[in-house]
């Protein structure tokens, strides 16, 4: 397992391990929407999150010192951490599981399918290795037409109503392009160190605030006790798309850049609507082929740098 070293800030492109990867985090995040969806029927949202982020900091706690890790020394480093574990895991956890509680998954798709736009613009930007070029912009537009396909024109009929939830939404996709911008900032701390100490970090800063706004001990004491479906659900979410799905990206972006990462948020729609036909009997039609087709070419042309293509 490679260090997450300055040495290791230049980027590389993308080989078939590397596509297999991103498929594979899209197949556990996909699964993470229905999770939630059955999660904050009985539980408030932040405890949702709260649960997610906390379970997910002690499995790979667990794991890290298991494995012998050490924990970073620097105050630098610490701060980063901080920042990565609120604006990657708790704004976002929060913020998605509170608007689905109004907005349909159709919509919330559409709205999370902005983050590889924000992603082109801030790499770019924010980094030396990672910059625009014509191919990411192709790709990037296949990609969004084929989570149109996925989903439907029809979603957009209701884009503006709930304004609010969907603005937050949105806002959740920008945070998660913030913190690859600053995961690649972060020298000399492991992959699985550097996301336990993230989700640590947020623990700080949400566990207060979900004893304190929602109490969830009322939850026992009301007579409203959660189910163990809903408690399930918190457990899977903290273990396998928040620790382990969250540690493959960490591994992914520093080595192939987020704007190839950022390609993952075309894939989870198709996966959720997979999901749908495995678990909730709807029907997968031949659009569900042609997005991910259209989605993977778009991931393909993404990779293509200046003079590939004569």
């Amino acid at each position: 397992m490679a260090t997450i070293s300055r040495s290791s800030t230049t980027i590389r492109k993308a080989n078939f391990a590397d596509l297999c990867l991103l498929i594979f985090c899209a197949l556990l995040w996909g699964s993470a929407f229905m999770m939630m969806k059955i999660a904050v029927v009985e539980v408030p949202p932040l405890t949702v999150a709260t649960g997610r982020v906390f379970v997910g900091a002690i499995a790979l706690l667990g794991y890290t010192l298991i494995r012998g890790r050490r924990f970073p020394t620097d105050l630098h480093t610490w701060c980063l951490l901080f920042t990565v574990g609120i604006l990657g895991s708790g704004i976002p956890f929060f913020l998605i599981t509170w608007s689905e509680q109004v907005i349909d998954s159709g919509m919330a798709a559409i709205l999370m399918s902005t983050s590889p736009i924000f992603a082109l613009l801030f790499a770019h930007f924010f980094t030396s290795d990672d910059k625009f070029t014509w191919y990411k912009l192709i790709g990037i537009v296949m990609g969004f037409c084929g989570v149109v396909i996925v989903i439907g024109v029809d979603v957009f009929y209701g884009l503006g109503d709930n304004l609010v939830p969907q603005l937050a939404t949105i806002l959740a996709s920008f945070c998660y392009v913030m913190t690859g911008v600053i995961i690649r900032k972060i020298h000399n701390v492991k992959p699985d160190m550097l996301v336990a100490c993230s989700l640590l970090m947020a623990c700080v800063l949400m566990v207060p605030m979900s004893l304190v706004i929602d109490q969830p001990w009322t939850l026992w004491y009301g007579g409203e006790i959660p189910g163990t479906g809903a408690l399930a659900a918190i457990v899977y979410l903290g273990i396998i798309p928040t620790a382990f799905a969250f540690y493959l990206r960490a591994r992914i972006m520093v080595t192939v850049g987020y704007t190839y990462f950022s390609m993952v948020g075309y894939l989870v729609p198709v996966f959720g609507v997979i999901f749908g036909a495995l678990f909730l009997d709807e029907v997968v039609g031949i659009q569900v082929l042609i997005a991910l087709s259209l989605i993977l070419c778009g991931i393909g042309i993404a990779q293509l740098k200046p003079g590939n293509i004569e």
